[in-house]
């Protein structure tokens, strides 16, 4: 059953370079009218930048939505205009000091974007792999993980920005051949890491306490945590 809300007026707008705050009312279908703030965000790019056999991440940089730097792959907003492969080759750049030239063979991981936050935000979040010249050596300072199983795990339990992990995520699950139908965009991005999460540890217990259920999202970092 579909339910259609009616948008009503608007009552606020807070404007910046990079996202859009809007409080409107809606009415309903029972003819209710609720106020609700939205955001509307340039989109994401993130990217698994891989250089003989090792995923690249920049040096943990400060986030001032945690007030502390944090663990991050690569990766920015999307540009008005801009391509998403050409953003990936940007932020791969920048964020590591490479010439672009260094950065080639992208493929995306999702082609569409995976909602962010369907409740709240319009925005989408794009996933990219690349390859990393294996003769150029970053000129800033980086970390390198195994882009194997048992690296990109263990980096898994490190990183905790939900949108790097679901990038992943989703590049491990295509190593173990794990077929990635494309979500519906019903779903919330959470219940994608708890699909992605059982398929990657079948082996370990996804059974709940039934007096503390949990959500997919503390149920993929429980398997992860594993």
């Amino acid at each position: 059953m579909h339910h259609n809300w009616e948008r009503g007026e608007r009552i606020a707008t807070v404007e910046s370079p990079w996202v859009r705050l809007i409080a409107e009312r809606w009415r309903d279908e029972s003819g209710r009218e609720l106020d609700y703030w939205r955001v509307e965000h340039v989109h994401s790019v993130i990217v698994a930048a891989v250089q003989s056999g090792q995923l690249l991440l920049p040096r943990q940089q400060f986030r001032p939505g945690l007030g502390r730097a944090t663990l991050d792959l690569p990766g920015g907003r999307l540009p008005t205009g801009a391509s998403v492969l050409d953003a990936a080759v940007t932020s791969v750049a920048r964020e590591l000091g490479l010439p672009r030239g260094a950065v080639s063979e992208l493929r995306y991981l999702n082609q569409e974007g995976w909602p962010v936050n369907s409740s709240f935000s319009d925005q989408l979040l794009f996933g990219v792999t690349a390859s990393v010249d294996p003769m150029v050596v970053p000129s800033l300072p980086y970390e390198a993980v195994p882009a194997d199983r048992a690296g990109l795990t263990s980096l898994l339990r490190r990183l905790e920005c939900l949108q790097c992990r679901a990038v992943v995520m989703e590049f491990l699950c295509r190593q173990q051949g794990i077929s990635s139908r494309r979500p519906d965009r019903r779903h919330k991005h959470s219940a994608l890491l708890l699909s992605r999460s059982r398929a990657l540890f079948p082996d370990r217990d996804t059974v709940l306490p039934a007096n503390k259920p949990l959500d997919c999202h503390e149920q993929s970092l429980r398997l992860c945590k594993q």
